[in-house]
């Protein structure tokens, strides 16, 4: 890598603090283990979903079956309760979910308080991104046009690379120019 100029860099994993994003619904029968988010499983949230969209998967969210009343000690384990999944990885209140896991798992406090919680935190996150969608669908042909420039500017990156790769493997028996019309 580095005897041939730093044209092959060793390519190094960064890993994020969740390892998965779990989804809405109910653990696998068979392994007991929560299912990932996925458009095919139905249990979703999408970031094209709208505020009541978002308010009605999280509120129909599975949470601790042993629960009939909201009165029960609840299960905030995030492993088991998506609801939990959900606040660890969304709501930067570390303080509020602190307090109100504490009260879950006493059994203090019901699943409605937790998820109207998660459903404002949530909105909150994706309002910005609805709002920036919007822009883009109202003027398709900006979009257009930024794909455009972006292609035009990674095929001048990709040509000087590929053109440094021949170089580095004298593989460069003959000269190519790119032209985009």
């Amino acid at each position: 890598y580095v005897k041939k100029g730093g044209l092959f860099p060793v390519i190094e994993a960064k890993y994020g603090r969740i390892g998965r994003l779990v989804g809405t619904g109910a653990p696998n029968p068979e392994t007991g283990a929560l299912p990932k988010m996925s458009k095919s499983l139905n249990n979703a949230i999408f970031l094209s979903d709208d505020a009541d969209v978002v308010q009605k998967k999280i509120m129909s969210m599975y949470t601790d079956p042993k629960r009939i009343t909201g009165k029960e000690p609840g299960e905030t384990d995030p492993t088991k309760n998506p609801l939990w999944a959900f606040h660890e990885t969304f709501n930067t209140d570390t303080a509020w979910v602190d307090e109100h896991r504490a009260m879950y798992a006493k059994g203090a406090v019901g699943d409605v308080v937790i998820k109207r919680k998660l459903v404002e935190v949530i909105n909150t996150l994706i309002d910005p991104i609805r709002t920036r969608r919007k822009q883009f669908e109202a003027r398709p042909d900006d979009v257009i046009d930024a794909l455009k420039q972006g292609t035009k500017r990674a095929n001048v990156i990709t040509e000087e690379t590929l053109a440094l790769a021949k170089k580095a493997m004298r593989q460069d028996f003959f000269s190519r120019t790119l032209s985009i019309g």
